[in-house]
């Protein structure tokens, strides 16, 4: 196990980490597990329900063998790193490489990254970075579709001021805590508008040590409400988060995405 590859995906949400797992789950050189994402390293507060609770409640509903069995084994691993790295030797048969995508893992605290650091011998983390204000407002439409609760607008207002959210949204600090663990060549950054192209896929296999296999790039995976922002709704969020823009505008200049340039120039507006 400790010559295999340990990919780790950190989100954020809504970044297009459903896609990814797929592409990855379809190549032969990567094991992915039925659960996608494993919540096993520590972001939450010890002593409470989740993730177990969460994992409970997906045994009760109709599910595969497979997915069945892993379910009681994560269960069962709690915070053992050694079952952990079991449940994916267990499973493993020609793969090089294993894989866990779990996007809450952005709010991982330093010191359980540095835990994932000396652990695993081989671990390629990667992040994908999408427009704050798009990633932002796709996040608010996708629990608007899945839980009950006020309209979209209201919604937006509660986000702009909820922890939840702006954790999420706090690349800096995702960054910051990652290239502290990691140096900054052994994490893949990479812009949401650029990775989701056969040129961008290939970059990012290059990275993982895999053969590239040509996507499909057309597959939509965990979408959210059709809803569009409005100028008012991505100006209001912009401004929430114009220190994220700001930085990214100084670190890219030209090379940022065109959504992003366009973005930072509504917060000076």
């Amino acid at each position: 196990m400790n010559e295999n590859i340990f990919i780790l995906g950190f989100g954020a949400q809504k970044t297009g980490s459903t896609w990814v797992a797929n592409y990855l789950k379809s190549h032969p050189q990567v094991y992915v597990s039925p659960i996608k994402e494993m919540h096993f390293f520590r972001y939450f507060d010890e002593g409470g329900a989740w993730p177990n609770s969460f994992f409970e409640n997906q045994l009760k509903k109709k599910c595969s063998v497979l997915r069945r069995e892993a379910l009681t084994d994560r269960l069962n691993m709690e915070d053992d790193l050694a079952a952990y790295q079991g449940y994916f030797e267990d499973r493993m048969s020609t793969e090089t490489h294993f894989c866990d995508i779990t996007p809450a893992y952005s709010l991982l605290p330093l010191s359980e990254l540095h835990r994932i650091r000396s652990h695993f011998n081989k671990v390629k983390p990667f992040i994908i970075l999408r427009n704050p204000a798009d990633r932002f407002w796709s996040q608010v439409k996708f629990d608007a579709r899945n839980f009950e609760g006020p309209n979209l607008s209201v919604r937006l207002k509660n986000a702009l001021s909820d922890q939840n959210y702006l954790k999420r949204s706090d690349y800096l600090g995702i960054l910051g805590r990652l290239h502290t663990a990691f140096s900054e060549e052994e994490v893949y950054v990479d812009f949401y508008e650029n990775f989701f192209s056969y040129k961008g896929v290939a970059k990012f296999c290059n990275f993982l040590e895999i053969e590239y296999l040509k996507p499909q790039l057309d597959v939509v995976k965990n979408s959210s409400l059709a809803a569009k922002m409005r100028k008012g709704q991505r100006k209001r969020i912009v401004k929430k988060l114009f220190e994220q823009y700001k930085f990214f505008d100084e670190k890219f200049g030209s090379s940022l995405p065109p959504s992003w340039q366009h973005d930072f120039s509504l917060s000076e507006s």
